[in-house]
């Protein structure tokens, strides 16, 4: 079966950007709306907010927690000279 409607050129965007074929993102669309029928939308808006909130938290402590490594890193690693670093680049030529 086929269902044609007009949608908003953002609102098309958007659907791009998921990396979801137009027709998959309909149909799962639809599927989780029957799924929820029922629900309360401003209940279901209040824990999407609430996940996206973690999601955001996590993703800053992963940021910092990178840099802190990096800079980790470079304390623990001896410095290296430039002849050192040179022989560092090439080790894999025996192979």
């Amino acid at each position: 079966m086929r269902i044609y409607t007009q949608v908003d050129e953002s609102i098309l965007e958007q659907i791009d950007k998921t990396g979801k074929s137009r027709s998959q993102f309909l149909t799962d669309a639809i599927n989780s709306y029957l799924i929820l029928d029922g629900s309360n939308p401003e209940l279901i808006r209040a824990e999407m907010d609430h996940l996206r909130s973690t999601i955001e938290s996590r993703d800053k402590e992963i940021t910092f927690l990178q840099g802190h490594v990096s800079q980790l890193t470079q304390l623990a690693l001896p410095q290296m000279t430039e002849g050192e670093k040179e022989e560092r680049k090439h080790w894999w030529h025996f192979w």
